[in-house]
């Protein structure tokens, strides 16, 4: 096959005795005329526009090689050659010897009976390839360190990113840990404050008698228990308050009905604890009655005197008695009212609580989400504008690449040229190099 069946998509082993004498006039080699399809680029880099660029390089290269060809063959045919070529290349035509040489014929017969030409010109093509290989290796390996150092750059980033997202992460979880700590001092405070009202409202068991004192310590037992429980349920609030930041308006009416109605029950066990106690009063005065009547029943003829002055006490005692009541009943009012309104208020300010605490975790989530957004915006353009920096680094490099190339291919093939034209002085003189 011949130089003239070459294409821009054609693979062909040129085997014409012109062709080859042309490709060893220019020093162009089968390899440089090789097609290679732009699928093989792709594969072997998976940048496209690396692999593009390598391709129009390598079409570049191959047009101009074949390029050179035709002309070197079209100045066979036409110019024609030497002797001492078609020596090297028999096979031509004695037509196109044309060039007369400057030596005699006794040089022509000494050059006839040298030894083998080929072989030597195959070792000069295979150390210009060696040559080639070396610098493609070269050209490669600053490739993969480029790609190396770029991803090098591309984690760099996404672990300074990650670094940014728990350190905010850290600080939503300190200032979640802070409210919580300043929930439960400002939860312990109030109960500290309660239980001292608690102890000051308690009235004195002086006037009443030691059946007063029980009563008032079972109740001051009971009231404890009941304390206790409001506590827990207090604690159990707090901790659903602190765990869930976003507190729905359905549970907030639900948590509200629930201390209404604890606090309608704790106003029903008070009522409940007056109108027991007030039954055993009476009871209790029933029975001091009835011994009070057994006895002036048999003390009667003895002393009228002493039932008198016992009737008189007695009734000074109920009177007291009953003052006594009716000051306790007055008392026990008042601290049911100001108890009543102590639990509402505080309904109220939890409820404040909630809603500042919400308001205070919206805006603290809605502003950490905009500094994330900011922030992941900022890094995206940054990528963005290096990623563009870099493929016009790129783009350049390889432009540099491809004049350096075109420059080296041209020099080699001068070197070549030069050699060729040394072995034809070489031919003609009668001596090989």
């Amino acid at each position: 096959m011949s130089i003239r069946d070459l294409k821009d998509n054609n693979n062909i082993e040129i085997s014409s005795p012109k062709s080859m004498l042309a490709m060893h006039r220019t020093g162009v080699t089968q390899k440089e005329i090789l097609y290679v399809p732009e699928s093989a680029f792709q594969n072997k880099h998976p940048d496209q526009l690396i692999a593009k660029t390598l391709y129009t390089q390598h079409v570049n290269l191959r047009q101009k090689a074949i390029n050179i060809l035709k002309q070197e063959y079209n100045a066979i045919i036409s110019e024609g050659i030497t002797e001492e070529e078609r020596l090297v290349f028999p096979s031509i035509s004695k037509q196109l010897v044309k060039k007369t040489t400057e030596l005699d014929g006794k040089y022509l017969k000494y050059a006839d009976n040298l030894g083998p030409r080929r072989g030597e010109i195959k070792q000069i093509v295979k150390k210009d390839q060696q040559l080639w290989t070396q610098k493609r290796e070269q050209i490669e390996k600053e490739e993969q360190q480029y790609v190396n150092e770029w991803k090098t750059k591309l984690t760099e980033q996404e672990q300074q990113t990650q670094q940014i997202v728990k350190a905010k992460q850290t600080e939503m979880l300190s200032a979640s840990q802070t409210l919580k700590q300043t929930t439960e001092q400002q939860i312990k405070e109030h109960q500290q404050k309660h239980e001292q009202r608690v102890k000051e409202s308690l009235f004195p068991p002086t006037l009443v008698s030691d059946y007063l004192a029980k009563t008032t310590q079972l109740r001051e037992e009971r009231f404890e228990e009941k304390y206790k429980q409001i506590k827990e349920k207090s604690n159990k609030a707090s901790e659903q308050i602190q765990k869930s930041k976003s507190f729905k308006d359905e549970q907030e009416n639900e948590y509200v009905k629930k201390w209404s109605e604890y606090a309608d029950e704790v106003q029903e066990y008070m009522k409940r604890a007056e109108e027991t106690k007030q039954k055993r009063y009476e009871n209790l005065i029933s029975e001091l009655k009835a011994k009070d009547e057994a006895a002036a029943q048999t003390k009667i003829k003895a002393t009228q005197l002493k039932i008198q002055q016992e009737t008189q006490k007695k009734e000074e005692t109920t009177k007291r008695l009953a003052m006594i009541e009716q000051k306790t009943i007055e008392a026990k009012e008042q601290q049911q009212k100001e108890r009543t309104v102590q639990i509402k208020q505080k309904l109220e300010q939890i409820k404040q609580v909630q809603t500042q605490q919400q308001k205070v975790n919206t805006e603290q989530t809605i502003e950490l989400k905009q500094l994330a957004e900011e922030r992941i915006k900022k890094v995206q353009e940054a990528t963005k504008l290096k990623q563009q920096k870099d493929e016009a680094d790129k783009i350049k490099w390889l432009e540099n690449e491809m004049k350096l190339r075109e420059r080296q291919m041209e020099a080699i093939l001068k070197k070549r040229q030069e050699d060729w034209l040394m072995k034809q002085k070489a031919i003609r003189l009668g001596r090989l190099q």
